[in-house]
């Protein structure tokens, strides 16, 4: 397989765009978030792609490639009507935020938001130093709310990840499904940083953050952690991920990882104490 970086044709994009010769088929996707330029074939290749491609003599592994694309990623500002949540004190969707942080022994550390027009406790997602995106929880206040329990702000396509404690004593990757887990992670388990999916699915550009996550933080391990509903997505998904290069382990939870089932708690704790 030969891989290339280069700067996409449809948005512009510097050294977005990734073109890979997988068995004679072309395959090309753009890494940023605002353009949907994707596709795979074996033959009407664009011809200044393919000149492109065959003269371009760099590995898409010698270059680097979130921090790439997070460069281009526009800083997303959170809707004004997500307001910290310590502004909303004694309100009701204050109260029932603070319940819902308290019930996960998930500390706000100024970064979360209350979003009051849809009574959602937000979730910022970083990339790169600045924020690009937000995930928000619905509080389930309003009982004729018709949304969806879970809903992303921004188009960034990034996982949310949330990491607390001393860098150099973290060690392992513990991939989950939704932002309230990765934080129960990164909250109780020590060593560990939550990575949230933002649902079932290991996109490619998931895979590649991750891959770059691990790259530049040392990370030795990973877990992948999904919630029991999903557990036939859990092999394939760690298949795919041991690519990466880190140590691979699959937990197949009792319950979602957010409960903190004592069995959960334990086999996870032995996984990361046991970085051999």
């Amino acid at each position: 397989e030969q891989s290339m970086r280069m700067d996409c044709p449809n948005c512009s994009g510097k050294n977005t765009l990734s073109v890979s010769n997988k068995l004679g088929t072309i395959v090309w996707y753009c890494f940023k978030a605002s353009c949907d330029l994707k596709g795979a074939s074996k033959k009407d290749i664009p011809s200044d792609w393919i000149k492109s491609f065959l003269s371009n003599q760099k590995s898409e592994t010698t270059q680097k490639s979130y921090h790439d694309y997070g460069e281009d990623l526009v800083e997303y500002v959170l809707p004004s009507y997500c307001v910290p949540i310590k502004s909303l004190s004694n309100t009701y969707p204050h109260i029932r935020s603070v319940g819902l942080l308290s019930k996960y022994g998930i500390h706000d550390d100024g970064q979360l938001r209350v979003d009051i027009r849809e009574e959602r406790l937000v979730f910022p997602l970083k990339c790169y130093g600045k924020t690009v995106d937000a995930v928000g929880r619905w509080l389930g206040l309003n009982p004729n709310f018709k949304g969806p329990k879970w809903k992303r702000y921004n188009s960034s396509g990034l996982p949310y990840v949330h990491r607390t404690g001393g860098v150099d004593m973290q060690h392992t990757l513990v991939i989950v499904e939704d932002a309230i887990s990765a934080a129960v992670v990164s909250s109780h388990f020590k060593g560990a940083i939550g990575v949230a999916l933002l649902g079932t699915n290991l996109t490619a550009l998931t895979k590649q953050y991750i891959t770059d996550f691990c790259n530049n933080t040392g990370i030795t391990r990973i877990v992948v952690a999904l919630d029991p509903d999903a557990s036939m997505k859990t092999l394939s998904m760690a298949a795919t991920l041991a690519e990466i290069g880190p140590t691979i382990r699959v937990l197949y939870l009792k319950d979602d990882l957010k409960y903190r089932k004592p069995e959960d708690v334990n086999t996870l704790n032995s996984m990361i104490l046991n970085i051999s």
